[in-house]
């Protein structure tokens, strides 16, 4: 076996598991997001103090939605 193949297999391997690292913590990152935004939504209809009645519909519209 050729080591320059050896190389640059294992080169591409390493920069593959960076690359899928990279997209694990971004998705991650999305989750963490939207979980953020459920419990807001959550917490803003169990407090009940919402402005107007129309964006207490929009967060249980939001809830019910991630359901």
């Amino acid at each position: 076996m050729n080591s320059d193949n050896l190389r640059g297999s294992r080169t591409e391997l390493v920069i593959e598991t960076c690359c899928n690292l990279v997209v694990q913590a971004l998705m991650w990152a999305l989750v963490i997001e939207h979980l953020a935004k459920v419990i807001e939504a959550a917490l803003l209809c169990a407090k009940g103090s919402s402005p107007n009645i129309e964006s207490r519909d929009k967060n249980v519209e939001a809830i019910n939605a991630q359901i």
